[in-house]
């Protein structure tokens, strides 16, 4: 089992890495697992349960996911008679945790790497509607992953063409190799979203920061003279007055547990690190 890490990247040449490191990049991302143990407040179970799950997820699945039907089963007969099955959502330390982000993201903000299993609560009652969206079922997760991919994949193209021309078929298989973490399945589809760097519009780029909103900029990926945009010059396009802190290393960007270092290409990112959605998902955090 591989769980999270947090350490630096390193870009070896100048045009990024090569493609034979890429891939096993990529698949070490995929193959990397979060272990997760679920518990529960002692006023919403009513009696006869144990008093936490364990699962180890990939970082690339959704946490209702992980509440399955055998664990939903077994806590449905101890649930408190105030508490309905269907109105669990997630929190960590009290903060509310947004299903539609990947678990992986969800780690990067909240999680530990030095404090192992990752303690999720899961709650049935006081639902937070001010913070999130209530999980209605799969078919709603899946539906909100479409509408994220389709975004992503129109800041990149200019259009939805792509994800358009997926048969349904195509578009059960992407999903489906999303939940089972086959990364063959997953990539033998996602190949054709992938852009060309200088037909690209911009890079599908979400900042998450904790108990705030994600930000979302169109960022393009090349500068005036054609040159690759770096991370250093995104932050100085959407936090210029802050810079100083980035480059201090005080304020860092996070993605699948690495520290993201200034130099590198942010196109380099978006086709190797983004999340299934195409979105990359940086995590702003302050030391």
């Amino acid at each position: 089992m591989q769980v999270e890490a947090n350490h630096e990247i390193q870009i070896v040449n100048e045009n990024g890495i090569n493609d034979e490191l890429d891939q096993n990049i990529r698949s070490s991302l995929w193959s990397t697992e979060i272990p997760i143990e679920f518990l529960f407040i002692e006023n919403e179970i009513a009696q006869n349960l144990q008093e936490s799950f364990y699962v180890v997820a990939s970082k690339i699945t959704y946490l209702p996911l992980l509440f399955s039907k055998n664990m939903k089963d077994l806590v449905k007969n101890s649930l408190s008679p105030t508490c309905n099955i269907d109105d669990f959502w997630f929190e960590y330390k009290n903060e509310p945790l947004k299903w539609q982000y990947p678990l992986g993201a969800l780690f990067d903000l909240f999680g530990d790497s030095l404090s192992l299993p990752w303690q999720i609560t899961i709650r049935f009652s006081q639902f937070p509607k001010d913070q999130l969206i209530k999980y209605t079922g799969e078919e709603g997760l899946k539906s909100c992953f479409m509408n994220n991919l389709k975004e992503a994949n129109f800041l990149k193209h200019g259009d939805n063409a792509r994800v358009n021309a997926l048969t349904l078929q195509q578009q059960a298989d992407y999903w489906e190799s999303i939940k089972n973490a086959n990364i063959s399945a997953f990539w033998a589809i996602h190949t054709q979203f992938l852009p060309d760097i200088q037909s690209q519009k911009h890079v599908p780029i979400r900042i998450c920061r904790p108990g705030l909103p994600f930000l979302q900029e169109p960022i393009e990926p090349l500068n005036k003279d054609g040159k690759e945009k770096t991370i250093l010059e995104v932050i100085q396009q959407i936090y210029p007055k802050e810079i100083e802190q980035f480059k201090q290393k005080i304020k860092i960007l996070i993605v699948h547990g690495i520290q993201i270092p200034l130099e590198t290409p942010v196109t380099w990112l978006s086709n190797n690190l983004s999340f299934p959605d195409n979105f990359l998902y940086l995590c702003l955090k302050t030391k």
